[in-house]
């Protein structure tokens, strides 16, 4: 493998870490709003 194979390797894994990074940031809030009684207050 080419630095440059590699390179562009490592560019789309990173593109997918940064996409699945967003959808867990988004996703982990609503589970626990769900798990927790949709919201209800402590």
């Amino acid at each position: 493998m080419s630095i440059a194979e590699f390179a562009s390797y490592m560019n789309d894994n990173f593109v997918c870490f940064k996409a699945a990074m967003l959808l867990g940031a988004a996703f982990v809030p609503f589970y626990v709003w769900q798990r927790s009684g949709r919201g209800k207050r402590t």
